[in-house]
């Protein structure tokens, strides 16, 4: 499958895209990341050791198998959010991509700046938009990036599945 992705900036700007072959993406972290998906609820959060971070904090957040809502931190200090998109459920992945737009207003307004529409821009589907909030230039982010790729990947493969027991 190819997935979209996009980076936004934490004012609300499509500051990168590009395109990802998720069939070469190395299979054990896939597969990994289903299992932590398939082993809690829709919503969770989870101290995922990373290599160069200690141990990540992931919150997950998914009530339908379309889309799905990812923020990671470090010391309580937030890194990113993912905006899963699969584009099964239009009306599903718009609620989502919405109200992580409003995240960004919200940093927005408490920065007395206007939020830009970038991840509203993010129209391709299958997606993920990584709404960078961190600035700090740390070590290891593509480690993150990795991570966050393969927890896409492993979500957006669920639904292609749920979806062939809907049909």
């Amino acid at each position: 499958m190819i997935l979209h992705g996009y980076t936004i900036s934490a004012l609300g700007h499509l500051a990168d895209s590009s395109r990802q072959d998720t069939e070469s993406l190395p299979r054990d972290a896939v597969v990994n990341a289903g299992r932590l998906l398939d082993s809690h609820a829709n919503t969770f959060k989870a101290r995922i050791p990373l290599r160069g971070f200690g141990h990540i904090e992931l919150q997950w957040n998914s009530d339908d198998f379309s889309c799905a809502l990812a923020t990671f931190s470090l010391d309580d200090e937030m890194l990113s959010t993912d905006v899963v998109l699969s584009g099964l459920r239009p009306e599903a992945d718009k609620k989502v991509q919405q109200a992580a737009h409003a995240m960004v207003q919200d940093v927005c307004q408490a920065a007395g700046e206007r939020a830009a529409d970038g991840l509203l821009r993010a129209d391709q589907r299958p997606a993920v938009a990584c709404i960078r909030w961190s600035t700090k230039e740390r070590a290891g982010m593509n480690v993150v990036r990795d991570l966050e790729i393969c927890l896409a990947a492993a979500f957006l493969e669920r639904g292609q599945r749920s979806l062939k027991f809907l049909v």
